[in-house]
């Protein structure tokens, strides 16, 4: 769940994309191939928990919140002095992150759905505010995943934002089950990986 700071959100909507240049700076990308660097050539193929928040940070994360550690909707909550945040993205696609995205909107927030859900998804009415908080959920996925990933392609074209420091990894076609194997395992410090065509 994220909110940005100056207006730019999250939102999957045709006139919400912010119009801003990049907000990757360069020096938010050095600073991830250099964490990223330093643990391959320890031979480490996960990050620690310090070395990914000093790398959200460098992205411009104000808090990096740790669920194992800390009940997410309350830090939330408390971090934004129980005004909640304008948008909440859910990319896992279980009904408790999504649940959660509705408790820590503010009234007229938006929660945008990333996650593809197996089983039954339900709406809360206590987490909806009983339809009263003016909320706005935002899910194009399926079958409009074709509509989105045009949309996106088109922000990465224009070069408005920059996410070569999030691919870690490049196969070829040919190889793309070693690609998943390698994502699926989560070895070698994989964040994404590229398949080349």
């Amino acid at each position: 769940m994220w909110e940005f700071k100056k207006r730019q959100s999250a939102v999957e909507s045709k006139n919400s994309l912010p119009a801003t240049r990049p907000v990757v700076a360069p020096a938010a990308k050095e600073k991830a191939a250099e964490v990223i660097g330093k643990a391959q050539r320890q031979g480490r193929t996960l990050l620690t928990e310090a070395e990914s928040k000093e790398i959200l940070s460098a992205y411009g994360a104000d808090a990096v919140i740790n669920f194992k550690e800390v009940d997410p909707v309350a830090e939330i909550m408390r971090l934004t002095k129980g005004r909640g945040v304008g948008v909440a993205i859910e990319a896992l696609g279980t009904p408790e992150t999504f649940e959660n995205c509705l408790r820590v909107l503010r009234p007229g927030g938006t929660l945008s759905s990333l996650g593809v859900y197996s089983g039954k998804l339900t709406i809360p009415q206590e987490n909806f505010a009983a339809g009263l908080g003016d909320h706005k959920i935002v899910t194009t996925l399926c079958p409009g995943g074709k509509e989105r990933m045009r949309r996106l392609m088109e922000v990465v074209a224009h070069k408005r934002v920059d996410l070569t420091p999030l691919l870690t990894h490049t196969f070829k076609l040919d190889d793309i089950a070693k690609a998943y194997e390698l994502f699926g395992q989560q070895k070698d410090v994989v964040l994404k990986v590229a398949i080349r065509m």
